[in-house]
């Protein structure tokens, strides 16, 4: 199982059911230490635009003076406000994870690359690694044991007599002692000649040095990619080779580069006191357009840095650019048209927001993308909790989820309870996915088909009652939902209610407290598989999370052979025919025609199979003021400031 991964799924599901509806107070900037609390930079030309200057003396005039042309006025500096709901602690780039942190980080640091519309782009990396450029290879290594490997079953560690490993030729092997000949992967990754804000052209070897203080056992990082790296080395002045292991393979390699530090400023400081270093957390080396002025209680101000590589094209437009953090407004469109706020990012707009239909009214433009999180209705096919085992198997049949999905008007949901702003999925992925394009439609709104379904299926009303009835128990076809204490989801669960009843299913809603509903044991909702049904949120990115429908990852006790409590399939579905696609566009790389096929092929047959309802990718919203330009939201990009270089003020 890709374990880390699903430690992010569920850190995602946690933030899903969290953030619904954020309530944010505005928090004092908490600094790593006393003597760091305030940083003030000298001020720079830009700044010194706005400083009183004092009057000269004016001659006394005389019969023969003359007119004295009137001079310009000032044109002031070009400030620009970013609201968001809490400023970061700091940016240290392995401190602070809120979203917040990184919407500054992004001011200061160059993407490496960018993922925008779901597909990998090229940014502080000179160009993307590939096979079919060199970039990226797969080499034969002879192993044997003690060797450090991934194993066939995903596992990290030495290699070990009848430890089973995939040889160079796909197969699986058993190691009995003698060599075995694996493969290892190997990426190259060069980057654009970046230089640091005082003046030091980056190297690569700033990257070797990110990583070494990722690897050191003080750092609080993900060790995940650490633990997979045979060797990650400087191969030239801007280029680094990262070496995995052998046997691990990791389709989105692209992400196998660390951010760059700037070795000559922090290599003398031990990893464990660089969260408290000033340089570090709070005043950082940049490489991206802006660098910090200031930061003291309740604001961050960025200044240009002066050595961005881009400068040459004009970036950055802005001459100054303030963080700001703000209680949760009564009305987040007085933010714009007070002048309060310039832009207001994603967490002060929850979907439930009242009178966004007139931003334009208030002089605002709303940026509405789809965001990353994935809203769906699971069915408990194979339910292993307590109260699944005493109730029929409802949802064995295929033609029964299909016709709970006929009888669900999720066009209606994604109008009433998203404000209209949602597009609807039909599939595990968000619409605007480039694997989304060419897939089968989800079946329409119709509850008379989904009724004849149902009769067809044989599950009918027996006693008169106006519910289903079990073909072989005569059980009454009485379900439950059970979500999270979040406005949205317990909305849209009342409307499942209400339409499948329709079809003559009951459906009673139960809100769980998140702690249950995302225990990672057998008394969890969801990874506990103790749900008839379910409604919740599933992190997804560039990579088709088809692990969530693949059977070698239903989620269950391992001394009963199931994955474990963290199994990503807590629906229980079992399909040969999409495992077997699903672990083809697992084995391929991004990018490759072979990857592209096979996830298609896993995504029609979730069309045809419908283990779950797909409802819609939640909306990720931002507004900005008139005059602002180039905000360009994108649902894959963490912040609104992906590209913030770029962005602009016009009268």
């Amino acid at each position: 199982m890709k374990q880390t991964h699903f430690l992010l799924l569920l850190a995602g599901l946690f933030l899903a059911a969290c953030q619904e509806n954020p309530a944010p107070t505005a928090a004092p900037v908490s600094a790593p230490t006393a003597e760091t609390a305030s940083i003030t930079a000298t001020p720079t030309a830009a700044t010194a635009l706005t400083s009183p200057v004092p009057p000269t003396a004016t001659a006394a005039p005389t019969a023969t003076a003359t007119a004295v042309p009137p001079t310009a006025t000032p044109v002031p500096p070009k400030t620009l406000t970013v609201c968001m709901a809490n400023l970061p602690k700091d940016v240290y780039l392995y401190g602070d994870t809120s979203l917040q942190a990184t919407a500054v980080r992004h001011a200061l640091y160059e993407n490496l690359t960018t993922t925008i519309g779901f597909a990998y782009q090229p940014q502080g990396l000179a160009s993307l690694p590939t096979l079919e450029n060199g970039g990226f290879s797969l080499q034969p290594i002879a192993v044997t044991s003690g060797d450090i490997v991934a194993k066939a079953n995903g596992t990290v560690g030495p290699l070990r007599r009848d430890d089973s490993v995939i040889n160079s030729d796909g197969e699986v092997e058993s190691f009995t002692g003698n060599t075995i000949e694996m493969v290892q992967m190997v990426v190259d990754f060069t980057f654009q000649p970046l230089v640091w804000s005082d003046g030091t052209p980056l190297t690569a070897g700033d990257s070797v040095f990110s990583y070494e203080v990722a690897a050191d056992g003080f750092t609080l990082s993900d060790k995940t990619l650490v633990e997979r790296t045979a060797s990650y080395e400087a191969v030239a002045d801007l280029t680094v080779r990262w070496t995995g292991i052998p046997g691990h393979r990791n389709n989105l390699y692209l992400n196998n580069v660390w951010m760059p530090l700037p070795r000559h400023q922090l290599g003398t400081i031990n990893p464990l006191r660089l969260p408290e270093t000033a340089e570090a957390a709070l005043a950082p080396l940049s490489t991206g357009p802006f660098v910090v002025s200031s930061w003291e209680e309740g604001q961050i101000v960025l200044e240009p840095n002066p050595y961005y590589y881009r400068t040459a094209e004009g970036l950055p437009h802005l001459e100054q650019l303030i963080f700001t953090a703000v209680t949760a407004p009564t009305d987040v469109l007085a933010l714009i048209s007070t002048g309060q706020c310039d832009v207001v990012t994603q967490e002060l707009l929850p979907l439930d927001t009242p009178n966004l239909a007139q931003a334009a009214d208030q002089g605002a433009t709303l940026q509405v993308q789809e965001g990353v999180v994935w809203e769906h209705i699971a069915f408990g096919i194979n339910s292993y909790g307590r109260e699944a085992k005493s109730r029929p198997d409802w949802f064995q049949d295929s033609r029964v989820r299909q016709a709970l999905l006929q009888c669900t008007n999720r066009a209606q949901m994604a109008a009433d309870f998203t404000n209209g702003l949602a597009n609807l999925t039909d599939s595990y992925l968000p619409a605007s996915h480039p694997l989304a394009t060419g897939l089968p439609a989800a079946p329409a709104y119709d509850p008379t088909a989904a009724n004849a379904l149902l009769d067809a299926v044989g599950y009918v009303d027996k006693d008169g009652d106006g519910l289903r009835d079990d073909i072989e128990t005569n059980a009454t076809f009485s379900i439950t939902l059970r979500t999270t204490a979040s406005t949205l989801r317990t909305a849209v669960a009342e409307q499942f209610a209400a339409d499948v009843a329709q079809c003559g299913i009951q459906v009673d809603v139960v809100v769980d407290p998140s702690p249950k509903f995302f225990a990672a044991d057998r008394d969890g909702s969801i990874f506990g598989r103790n749900f008839d049904a379910t409604l919740f949120g599933w992190a997804v990115g560039v990579d088709p999370a088809c692990e969530h429908y693949q059977s070698q990852e239903i989620s269950g006790p391992t001394e009963e052979r199931f994955v474990g409590w963290l199994g990503a399939n807590v629906t229980g579905y079992y399909n040969p025919a999409f495992d077997r696609a699903c672990q083809a566009g697992q084995a391929e790389f991004y990018g490759t025609a072979a990857y592209n096929e096979a996830h298609t092929a896993a995504l029609t047959i979730f069309a045809t199979d419908w283990p779950s309802i797909p409802l819609f990718a939640r909306p990720k919203l931002s507004l900005t003021a008139a005059g602002v330009q180039n905000v360009q939201l994108d649902g894959s990009q963490p912040s609104e400031l992906w590209n913030v270089a770029e962005w602009d003020m016009v009268p």
